[in-house]
């Protein structure tokens, strides 16, 4: 799995225009770029790692029902680096081929999560009704996002030979990316209030601040996708800005949830070890779209630099997932009369990415 984390980059889109226009140094039919870029990003990747997180812990797994679950807005920001290079195979088609990867930090994401379970009775204590409730609010303040993207994107240059020079730059663009964010998620210390009531009896709760329960989640989306988008762009001196906007939408998507927690647990006058291990594996989906604006500035007719800025927007989901729980939960499930385990693998969450880079590159 790991090496395929390193490969996930052949992606699509640039944006870059590094196209070869016509005249002097436009009459180059190919073009190299490294761009660095500064981003932030609203993560529906942490988001639904998070949802999932809280559907799989070992009380929402023991009581059966969980209602809802409210994570804090992730927002990641930190550095990226991207390599990029298009290459004119005639005048009407271009071929662009686009590698990314960036690396980000979050602090302090804040994840309140509410529980309900009422049930008849338990293993122990059968035909008696319980009303179980928990509401817990996770501190996340280790957080990371790996983004990693690559494409290959067509352009048909469909004005190419019009003797209007507004138009001749125009593209329409058709291609494949492979796309992956990779989350992990760590908390060292919650607060939390719990409710029990057995039958008519007055409730027994309790709460506070818990500094002993360790959770960490690793959390990864892959997606492979077709785009379709618009390029524009126009010479401008010895300068040229150019425009572009794409449409993604995947068709095929694997996420992979590994949650892993430990805590302390009272038994008699012993404390002892109680670790938890959920793994998911669901089916993804993402669509959404980019928005790229940039100006390029040639040195000389080889070489140039180019400032960018870029937005992106997209819906990230889950569904037909399969849960895996270690024999400590199977035993809490049991115990608690839930004969099936109900963690939760359907969530949806919106993304949105800003950027701004500067890029170096030179033509051939």
């Amino acid at each position: 799995m790991k090496s395929r984390k390193y490969l996930i980059s052949l992606c699509l889109a640039s944006f870059s225009a590094l196209t070869a226009e016509e005249g002097s140094f436009f009459d180059k039919t190919g073009a190299v770029g490294f761009r660095i870029t500064e981003n932030t990003v609203h993560s529906a990747t942490a988001s639904n790692a998070l949802t999932l997180g809280s559907n799989s812990s070992q009380w929402a797994v023991a009581t059966g029902n969980y209602s809802i679950t409210l994570p804090s807005p992730t927002t990641f920001r930190g550095k990226g680096v991207e390599w990029e290079t298009s290459v004119r195979h005639t005048g009407l088609f271009r071929s662009n081929y686009l590698l990314s990867y960036s690396a980000l930090g979050s602090e302090h994401i804040q994840s309140p999560a509410y529980s309900s379970s009422q049930s008849g009775g338990t293993v122990l204590s059968p035909g008696t009704p319980t009303l179980l409730q928990d509401f817990t609010v996770w501190d996340y303040s280790k957080n990371k996002l790996d983004s990693m993207r690559a494409s290959w994107g067509g352009d048909f240059l469909i004005f190419n030979g019009f003797k209007n020079k507004y138009l001749e730059n125009f593209a329409l663009r058709f291609g494949l990316e492979a796309y992956q964010n990779q989350t992990r998620l760590v908390s060292g210390s919650n607060m939390y209030y719990d409710s029990l009531t057995i039958a008519k009896n007055p409730p027994f709760s309790g709460g506070g601040v818990d500094p002993v329960t360790r959770d960490r989640i690793d959390y990864r989306e892959f997606f492979g996708s077709a785009v379709a988008g618009l390029n524009y762009a126009i010479a401008l001196g010895n300068g040229r800005i150019d425009v572009g906007v794409e449409y993604f939408s995947s068709f095929y998507g694997d996420n992979r949830f590994d949650d892993h927690s430990r805590t302390l647990a009272t038994i008699g006058s012993k404390l002892l070890p109680l670790n938890g291990h959920v793994k998911i594996t669901s089916q993804g989906k993402i669509e959404g779209n980019r928005f790229q604006l940039g100006y390029l500035w040639n040195f000389n007719e080889s070489l140039f630099v180019r400032f960018s800025g870029a937005v992106s927007s997209a819906t990230h989901s889950t569904s037909h997932g399969l849960s895996t729980l270690d024999p400590m939960l199977f035993a809490v499930n049991f115990m608690a009369g839930n004969f099936i385990s109900s963690v939760g693998t359907k969530t949806s969450a919106r993304d949105t990415r800003s950027q701004i880079g500067i890029e170096f590159g030179f033509r051939y």
